[in-house]
């Protein structure tokens, strides 16, 4: 009895796991190593297509979908108060967020809502960058990653969940980097 007890806690936890996920929604690949300073400007740049060749165009994002989430990286960007202003496609910027779509599913409302269980998830992958523009170097990357499987979520709601990691872990970098390195802040 004991023992089918155990068995069935340890199942329920890894079952927990599962459905929450225990994975982080993205890698760092690039620590911000130089400041990025107060009052400086930043753009939304190109977002490439990195995905297979032979997906169908159908089942890619449109540009509507992309442009769709420069506007939540430049809304989430804006909020984390560091640049002055944030645009998409501007030339006359400080800074650039650019990076390519890894993998891209539309998933379906009605199987999440209807069926769920995984049949209908959307699934948005993409690397960012964020490009110093005077010397064209990467100061800060990573790779980002969300899955929508919930009935209540759109598929939308993975490039604003992508945006909102992207802001969140470049401003925690900055904040370390900044406590680290007071003197070139003052």
């Amino acid at each position: 009895m004991k023992n089918k007890r155990i068995l069935l806690l340890s199942l329920s936890a890894v079952l927990l796991m599962l459905l929450v996920g225990c994975t982080k929604p993205y890698v760092i690949t690039r620590d911000l190593e130089e400041p990025v300073y107060p009052r400086t400007t930043c753009s939304i740049g190109l977002i490439d297509d990195e995905l297979p060749l032979d997906m169908d165009e159908d089942q890619k994002p449109s540009m509507e979908n992309i442009y769709e989430f420069k506007e939540a990286l430049r809304e989430e960007l804006l909020k984390t108060e560091v640049f002055d202003y944030v645009e998409i496609g501007t030339d006359k910027a400080d800074y650039e967020v650019n990076g390519a779509l890894m993998d891209y599913k539309k998933g379906s409302w009605a199987g999440r809502f209807f069926i769920g269980f995984g049949v209908g998830n959307a699934k948005f992958s993409t690397n960012l960058k964020l490009i110093d523009k005077a010397t064209g170097n990467p100061l800060f990357a990573g790779n980002f990653t969300r899955t929508i499987s919930g009935w209540g979520e759109s598929g939308s709601d993975s490039y604003k969940k992508i945006a909102k990691d992207f802001a969140k872990a470049f401003k925690k970098q900055l904040k370390k980097l900044q406590e680290d390195n007071a003197e070139l802040f003052e």
